[in-house]
């Protein structure tokens, strides 16, 4: 990569996530620049960003110092006025970052059992406030079975320990609260799919989701086929990432009522593969493709503030 170019500049230049930060919030400002609700929502994803950068630089999941995983994350959220407000899945995206580190921490791990409790335990967590977050534990699973080849027995005992212990906090907050009689509420939201519902998505959403799988397609294409260049560990962590975001797709097109939430966890695992192929492509068509992406993720924020009531 040409040192010259805005694709290096933006990709390693240290001052990418301060802008990315001024950036989105200038972009928040345009349709919540009086609703607290709204600037509460950017405080909580500039916090996530923080721990996503800090999680994924931790096990270098780009072989070069770059800024923009963390950056691009923050921007294409702060592109997307609909995910702005601020709910209770939040907490859900942030409890899912922290069981993404613990579950990385498991990687040739002698004592995997103890980074795998905190990991289900977050992740587990996560679905109290996003039931369908649980959809992920099949890829949890896979990864820690092949991946990170973590699963013995001590490491099963650790992911149903964290199950009891977050079904015990449930239940005691229902009976806390008196509120015994809403506890199958939750499986009733897990089986309320509404798969067909997909078909009637809006135009806002539809393209948005476009937006987001044509760059999702053409990272995954580009990991693949560019893999052997990094780490052995940093491919078996891509991997882990691409498992969950399989088994994030299916979510989104199932809940529509958790549409906001779980796109924002798809973007969250977009993120990675999207540096991965920005930042470690090669030659002068990625110079110029980078562009475009910048040019698309400009135009959709247009689009978004103009069609967002």
């Amino acid at each position: 990569m040409e040192h010259h170019t805005v694709r290096h500049t933006v990709t390693t230049g240290k001052f990418t996530l301060p802008c990315a930060y001024v950036l989105s919030a200038v972009l928040w400002s345009l349709t919540s620049a009086n609703t607290t609700e709204n600037w509460t929502g950017f405080l909580f994803l500039a916090v996530t960003t923080f721990f996503l950068r800090t999680v994924y630089n931790n096990v270098s999941l780009i072989r070069i110092r770059s800024w923009f995983l963390s950056s691009c994350f923050i921007i294409l959220c702060a592109c997307m006025p609909f995910l702005h407000t601020f709910d209770w899945t939040f907490i859900s995206l942030f409890s899912f970052i922290i069981a993404q580190h613990f579950l990385f921490k498991a990687y040739q791990n002698t004592h995997a059992e103890r980074p795998l409790f905190f990991a289900f335990l977050f992740l587990f967590s996560a679905t109290l406030f996003c039931p369908p977050v649980i959809l992920l534990t099949p890829a949890f699973l896979l990864a820690i079975m092949v991946p990170l080849r973590a699963f013995t027995l001590r490491t099963a005992s650790a992911i149903l320990l964290a199950l009891i212990l977050v079904a015990q906090v449930l239940l005691w907050y229902h009976i806390a609260t008196d509120s015994i009689n809403a506890l199958p509420e939750f499986w009733i939201t897990l089986t309320d799919i509404h798969f067909k519902e997909t078909w009637q998505w809006s135009t806002l959403q539809m393209i948005n989701v476009i937006f987001i799988g044509v760059f999702l397609f053409l990272s995954i294409i580009h990991f693949y086929r560019t893999f052997f260049y990094d780490k052995i560990r940093t491919r078996m962590y891509f991997h882990v990432i691409i498992l969950e975001t399989i088994c994030c797709a299916p979510a989104l097109l199932s809940y529509p009522d958790y549409f906001n939430a779980l796109l924002r966890l798809l973007l969250l695992l977009c993120a990675p593969l999207y540096a991965h192929y920005f930042v470690l492509g090669q030659g002068r068509f990625m110079d110029y493709f980078f562009l475009f992406f910048l040019a698309a993720s400009a135009a959709l924020a247009l689009f978004n503030v103009n069609c967002f009531p």
